[in-house]
């Protein structure tokens, strides 16, 4: 779509500003007409966007509302959009220029222009980018309009063929009977024409309607900008470049459905508030400076203000006659409108002449019946008005009531009674039976007061009260009674009527809140709000207005990580969660935007990082983050609309990687370095002292050399002496010890054979005279029947009784020589006999051995015999019988223990030798599971001649000589038992670790 240049016509607009001309210098007499009655409603607000600020070409050809509310302009240097927060280029491939932008019914986004035709699409971070459809060169020309013919999407070409889309590709559908001229210049194609295969199907007129919402439509006039019809068809508003539109040349127009109506023109693009319940008279418009006062008179409204005095007529404010002064008051009186300005009090008459009354400069005035108060600098006058009305000038006819200097306000309540405010703050007044005003307090105190008109009664605020209200800059009651009050700054309007506020226009009001106001009326329910350089009026009856623009989403429009890395492109479903950052990517910045706004006040935005403080409101649409620290954060973004109300709050999170120097596991490389440190540190420290001590020692060591080598030669013989003495002491008690073994030795070995032969000839005997026993019985029995009965018994139990000691003596004389035996066996030399040998065949042995000895109590109470003896050699230097007679002993002892328990218990009994090697040491275990050792013994069981068993079974010395020859062997026997649990030996012998197997063999 390309629309042609239009056309400008000034002519009407030269004699609309001569006839006003006219009027102000005839005082306005020309105003007595209808149009002088035309009541001033304002215009809708109006932005423009000039090429410089959307950055880009002036030059728009069609514009387009997508779903989200983002704006697609077709523009010269390709497709422009506006996310409600930043504008943004899409270019396509060869810099051609877009013309056509269209929204289909599924909401996809087409676009058209010099030679291409594209589809709008997001990549996977959301950003755009156009597709194009179709094989390059396939046609030629401009894009002149793209539509939907049942559903399916097509669009007609300047070379005057019709194309549509299929399958994701194009093809040709049919030759148009259009006569489409290549040029710039290219109106609006009428698609129903073009479908009906007319010739002519350019707009003309007017090129495009559009429906608005509250009954209205904009309509495009070629070249001569937009009129807004009501339902009607009335013309209810004509926007030209004469009254804010950026141009008359409009493109094309698109309504967003939320109350803005979008625009595209040859100089840039415009978006209109409309419907609102808000129309605007601005600086443009010819209001000029703050204003102070306003008061409708004849059906006209007027403004006073510091430029002046000013009238509205429509849509144009002018100014009254020449009062180019200050006019701060204005005061509707029976012959006209009075204004008191800088020059003295002025009355404009009903046929719309100025005539001057007063000369001197006049701040405010107030017409009780028929008199009229004026302030002058001085103080307050009083004058008859009848008189002034007529011109005549009579004697005393302007009294002096009030001194105060510079009055701003003159109010009189219901009760009649006159109040006076000054610039000061201060307050006068005079009820009605009064004859002079009385200042209120005193001149110490130097209070400020405002006068504020609640309903009937007057009512003075100070500076520091808070209650009933705040004090009010700005105050003014309407005639409904209701209170119209400010802040101290003269912003944020609210109500008050009967005692508290009054909140059902507050919606309507907060969107202009940030406004200074100036001056405030009301009537036909439109508020009229007076501020510096622009009037706005609030219709109330269109309060429903404001539901266009509720409920808005808050959307986050991008995320960019440094200057131009895109995390985000705004488009599509937004991920919870964005790509994690590496460490050096900490700067972030985030716009966002909501997806519908008005453009009557000011929408505000507030961020907060991980649930902590929101930030301040501001109108910036964008949070930037130079240096994030690392971890983990959530973005929560959060809008305040214009008329107060808050949106849900829109989240993201995103995560930043520690660097490697940080994360948690170099903790620990950390701490250790921190002990390597700590540790060299003490380490220098310590060669340090080290090497201080050595050179002190040095010092000592050369001052007394030779005290110290006398010293050592002393204490070297000393040392000598005392290690020969210590060697002749151990020599000679090895001797002695040597000597009185030897003697011991030898006297026990002649003992023993002294003791041992008779014990041999007691045991001959006893046993001989027990045979003789015997053979006496016997002879005895023989003769019993020749004995005395009583003889007999007494023989035969004197021959028991004998018969009993002799056996006694046997057993006795027997342990006796067991025990000789045993004393003898002490004495053998058991050093001799000692060769490098293999361990294990003696085990192998003493299993066998084991099992033939005990045979008999192995089946009789199933005794378990086991052996747990490792392959190979198990060398060492010793004597194999004594070790084997050692081994014996101790597993004797345990086949002993198990029986016992066995006679007693019935229980598993098992007796086990197990073999191990450790820390250069043979160990042999001997275990059973038989009566055990009583604790109370357990340190005396190698003692010489101790034993538990019965004196006729065991000497006591087999423990003893097994522990003997067991040490003479380099090693040891242990015990531990618990009793009637079992008991276990552990012998340990030294490995002979010089041993050659292979020598050995």
């Amino acid at each position: 779509m390309i629309k042609k240049m239009m056309k400008t016509n000034i002519s009407k607009t030269i004699v609309l500003v001569v006839l006003l001309q006219l009027c102000a210098v005839a005082n306005f007499s020309l105003f007595i007409s209808p149009f002088s009655l035309l009541r001033a409603q304002g215009l809708p607000l109006i932005r423009n966007y000039t090429a410089a600020e959307y950055g880009a070409h002036n030059r728009n050809f069609d514009i387009e509302i997508g779903e989200d509310g983002t704006v697609f302009v077709a523009n010269f240097e390709g497709l422009l959009y506006y996310d409600r927060a930043q504008w943004r280029m899409i270019h396509e491939q060869e810099n051609r220029r877009v013309t056509v932008v269209y929204r289909a019914s599924d909401n996809r986004i087409w676009v058209g222009g010099y030679n291409f035709f594209a589809l709008l699409q997001r990549k996977a971070n959301g950003e755009l980018f156009m597709k194009r459809i179709g094989k390059a060169g396939m046609f030629t020309g401009e894009v002149m309009e793209i539509y939907e013919h049942d559903g399916v999407v097509q669009f007609v070409a300047s070379n005057n063929i019709i194309y549509e889309v299929s399958g994701g590709d194009l093809k040709f559908k049919k030759q148009a009977n259009t006569d489409f001229k290549t040029s710039i210049n290219s109106d609006i194609v009428d698609v129903a024409a073009l479908e009906r295969g007319e010739t002519d199907v350019l707009q003309e007129g007017i090129t495009q309607t559009e429906v608005l919402d509250g009954g209205l439509k904009a309509l495009v006039k070629d070249n001569e900008g937009l009129v807004i019809t009501d339902d009607s068809g009335k013309e209810v508003y004509r926007i030209t470049e004469k009254n804010g539109l950026c141009s008359d040349q409009v493109a094309y127009i698109a309504y967003d459905g939320h109350g803005l109506l979008w625009g595209a023109t040859a100089h840039g693009i415009f978006s209109i508030e409309i419907p609102s319940a808000y129309t605007w008279l601005q600086a443009k418009d010819g209001v000029s400076g703050e204003i102070q006062t306003m008061a409708e008179y004849g059906g006209v409204t007027y403004l006073g203000g510091n430029n002046g005095l000013f009238r509205i007529n429509g849509n144009a404010v002018e100014r009254v006659g020449n009062l180019n002064i200050f006019c701060w008051d204005l005061e509707i009186c029976s012959r006209g409108l009075l204004a008191a300005t800088a020059s003295g009090v002025w009355l404009i008459e009903r046929s719309g002449g100025v005539k001057r009354l007063t000369s001197n400069s006049t701040t405010a005035i107030l017409q009780d019946g028929e008199q009229l108060y004026v302030a002058e600098p001085d103080g307050v006058y009083v004058m008859d008005v009848r008189s002034q009305e007529s011109g005549v000038r009579r004697e005393g006819e302007k009294v002096k009531v009030c001194d105060s200097e510079k009055v701003m306000t003159i109010i009189k309540d219901a009760k009649g009674t006159l109040w006076i405010q000054n610039v000061y703050g201060e307050i006068y007044s005079k009820f009605a039976t009064w004859d002079k005003f009385i200042k209120y307090g005193n001149d110490t105190q130097r209070q400020v007061y405002t006068l504020v008109k609640t309903g009937d009664d007057v009512r003075m605020v100070e500076a520091s009260d808070r209650e009933p209200f705040p004090y009010p800059a700005y105050a003014m009651t309407d005639d409904s009674g209701i209170t119209w009050l400010t802040d101290k700054e003269r912003k944020h309007l609210y109500q008050w009527k009967d005692g508290h506020r009054v909140s059902d226009l507050d919606s309507l009001l907060n969107p202009v809140g940030e406004m200074a106001v100036g001056a405030l009326f009301c009537k036909d329910g439109k508020i009229w709000i007076g501020g510096d350089d622009r009037l706005v009026v609030i219709d109330t009856n269109k309060s429903q207005l404001a539901s266009l623009t509720a409920k808005p989403q808050l959307l986050f429009r991008s995320v960019v990580m440094g200057r131009d890395s895109i995390l985000w492109g705004g488009y599509g479903e937004m991920p919870e969660q964005l790509p994690t950052l590496n460490s050096d990517e900490r700067h972030l910045r985030f716009t966002f935007a909501l997806s519908h706004a008005p453009l009557t006040g000011q929408t505000l935005y507030r961020y907060r990082l991980n649930d902590d403080q929101w930030s301040a409101w501001s109108e910036k649409q964008e949070v930037e983050f130079l240096n994030l620290p690392y971890g983990s954060f959530k973005l929560g973004i959060q809008a305040q609309l214009a008329n107060g109300n808050l949106t849900e709050v829109t989240e993201t999170r995103f995560r930043i990687h520690y660097p490697l120097l940080m994360r948690w596991y170099m903790a620990i490389v950390y701490l250790m370095l921190l002990a390597w440190l700590i540790f060299l540190f003490f380490r220098y420290r310590l060669m340090k002292l080290r090497k201080d001590k050595m050179k002190l020692e040095r010092i000592v060591e050369e001052r007394t050399s030779e005290i110290v080598s006398q010293k050592d030669e002393i204490e070297e013989k000393s040392k000598s002496l005392e290690k020969a003495l210590d060697d002749l002491n151990n020599a000679q008690t090895e001797l002695i010890r040597q000597e009185k073994m030897a003697s011991v030795g030898k006297l026990t070995e002649g003992l023993i054979d002294r003791i041992l032969n008779p014990m041999n000839y007691i045991i001959n005997f006893s046993k001989v005279s027990n045979e003789l026993l015997d053979d006496l019985k016997q002879n005895i029995e023989n003769n019993k029947d020749k004995m005395d009965e009583n003889d007999y018994l007494d023989t035969e139990d004197v021959l028991d009784l004998l018969s009993n000691n002799l056996r006694d003596v046997d057993r006795y004389g027997h342990n006796t020589t067991r025990i000789i035996k045993a004393m003898e066996e002490m004495l053998k030399d058991r050093t001799g006999g000692y060769m490098d040998m293999n361990l294990r065949p003696v085990l192998l042995q003493d299993e066998e051995m084991l099992h033939n000895y005990y045979a008999k109590e192995e089946e009789q109470y199933h005794i378990k015999m086991t052996f747990d003896v490792p392959d190979g050699e198990m060398m060492l230097h010793g004597n194999g019988d004594m070790l084997s007679r050692s081994i014996m002993s101790l597993l004797g002892n345990s086949v002993y223990a198990v029986v016992k328990k066995a006679q007693t218990t019935t229980f598993d009994p098992e007796v086990s030798l197990v073999t191990t090697r450790s820390d250069g040491q043979y160990i042999v275990t001997i275990r059973d599971n038989g009566v055990g050792i009583e604790a109370n013994i357990i340190e005396k069981i190698f003692d010489p001649f101790f034993t538990t068993k019965p004196s006729d079974e065991a000497s006591g010395i087999g423990l003893y000589l097994s522990r003997e020859i067991i040490q003479n062997h380099g090693g040891d026997i242990t015990v531990k038992s618990v009793q009637d649990e079992g008991a276990e030996f552990t012998i340990t012998l030294p490995i002979a670790t010089h041993i050659n197997s292979d020598d050995y063999e």
